[in-house]
């Protein structure tokens, strides 16, 4: 059986970023991975066909109640502020930003199905709050992986392989 390992990659998303998993080389449900162990871990196919398994769900949580919090009180991190597609209630996520030409982009470490980029998507804007200025976003969506490393600065750090990101969202500026 594999050994999971969770390594801390923090590049955007919850925790003021997106964390996510996968071991090396590894697929869902395959390489003698008892699936019974793994009921905490989703399984998902990327765009081009390859299984990933993202973070734990609990991880998410712990993110949430602990990280996050932690990081809105200190002020550092941009600050993505969005409305909750049912509940209708105002959310503040701290998250990498990355200025592009006309907007921002988000590298997606937990993937799409975040509940801050499913609300972004819904809602079709958000605001940021970055170094104390608030900027209006608009026109959420998701982009290829070419297409956002072209957009990104070449400072910006590719997150590792073992991570398997896939997922890149765009916001213009309003």
């Amino acid at each position: 059986m594999i050994a999971l390992r969770a390594r801390a990659f923090v590049e955007s998303g919850s925790l003021g970023v997106e964390r996510g998993w996968s071991g090396p080389g590894r697929g869902c449900g395959g390489g003698g991975v008892d699936l019974r162990r793994l009921r905490s871990f989703s399984c998902q196919v990327s765009r081009r066909g390859v299984a990933s398994m993202p973070m734990p769900r609990w991880w998410g949580k712990v993110n949430r109640r602990v990280f996050n919090p932690r990081e809105l009180r200190r002020g550092v991190r941009p600050v993505l502020t969005h409305v909750g597609r049912t509940s209708g209630k105002t959310y503040r996520t701290p998250l990498d930003a990355h200025a592009v030409d006309g907007g921002y982009l988000f590298i997606l470490v937990y993937g799409a199905r975040s509940d801050w980029v499913r609300n972004a998507l819904a809602a079709g804007h958000a605001r940021l709050t970055i170094e104390g200025e608030e900027v209006e976003l608009s026109n959420p969506r998701l982009v290829e992986e070419g297409e956002a490393w072209q957009a990104l600065p070449g400072s910006v750090q590719r997150p590792p392989r073992w991570l398997r990101v896939r997922d890149y969202l765009r916001m213009d500026l309003a």
